[in-house]
């Protein structure tokens, strides 16, 4: 009886319920959470229901009278479970997990309390990999002595979800970039910065991070412009190269295979009529 008044809540709550508490949650894929409710001094609680609305509605745990029972068939089966002062713990986490899980809390005398909590999933980052496209712009053609350096540094993480990306130098103090001598491209993924010689100290770190994690990695860039390796990440001579040629070649190389494959196969099937023709011719003769 009990139990079937609290699943005829779930269609007529909208009337009869007042929302105790609203709170945003981060979780972390893999890991645990406990999402709480907030129960009233004067609350006798009889009975709750906890839900997960996402794109559908599903039914996760339900208590009624010192009982819990977890045996709906949603995402949370085999991973959810009530503690006595009715808080909701879900294991391992997966993203989509996020959405928004409401407690319908019902007392003796017949009040319902509503808690509402907002769940996001995250991934968290991975170390970011660091890449250095280095061109150098000669002032002098005779000497490279002045010539400054155009660089792009490009981050990228392969894990994380909801990834932001932040560059500073890390030989500077403040670590700020000026803004006439730098310029961020693609969301903060990309800094294109021009060196002079005077500069070739000069350090960029990448953080990339999400509001449950982040990781750094730090390049030196002017060693790309002189061909050695630096201590992290990536670092390729000629960004004109491998951005620009390098493509155009695959391209000029996938067409000249493909047009020649066609020849061959047209200079196949002039062959083969030829050599019916003249069977034809023979077949006639005789």
């Amino acid at each position: 009886m009990g139990s079937h008044l609290l699943l005829a809540l779930l269609v007529f709550e909208v009337r009869l319920t007042s929302v105790r508490g609203y709170l945003q949650l981060e979780g972390v894929v893999g890991e645990n959470v406990s999402i709480s409710a907030k129960v009233p001094s004067d609350f006798n609680v009889t009975g709750v229901i906890w839900r997960h609305l996402s794109s559908t509605e599903k039914l996760v745990v339900m208590f009624f009278k010192g009982d819990a029972e977890t045996t709906y068939q949603s995402r949370f089966f085999g991973r959810a479970r009530l503690l006595p002062n009715f808080t909701l713990e879900i294991d391992n986490l997966e993203l989509g997990d996020s959405g928004t899980f409401k407690a319908l809390l019902m007392d003796s005398t017949g009040r319902i309390e509503t808690n509402i909590v907002v769940l996001t999933v995250y991934e968290m980052v991975n170390k970011p990999r660091v890449e250095v496209f280095a061109s150098r712009v000669e002032a002098n053609r005779s000497s490279n002595s002045n010539s400054s350096c155009d660089v792009f540094l490009t981050c990228t993480v392969d894990k994380g979800t909801a990834v932001s990306y932040i560059w500073r130098r890390t030989d500077h103090e403040h670590g700020t970039l000026n803004n006439a001598t730098h310029s961020i491209f693609e969301s903060g993924r990309i800094l294109r910065v021009r060196l002079h010689p005077s500069q070739e100290h000069m350090a960029y770190s990448c953080t990339a991070f999400n509001p449950v994690s982040q990781e750094a990695t730090s390049v030196r860039p002017w060693d790309g412009c002189n061909s050695k390796p630096g201590a992290e990440g990536s670092i390729h001579e000629n960004k004109y190269f491998l951005c620009i040629v390098l493509p155009l070649l695959i391209v000029l190389v996938s067409a000249i295979m493909f047009w020649t494959t066609r020849f061959l196969k047209c200079t196949g099937k002039k062959k083969k009529k030829g050599d019916d023709a003249g069977g034809e011719a023979e077949e006639l003769a005789v």
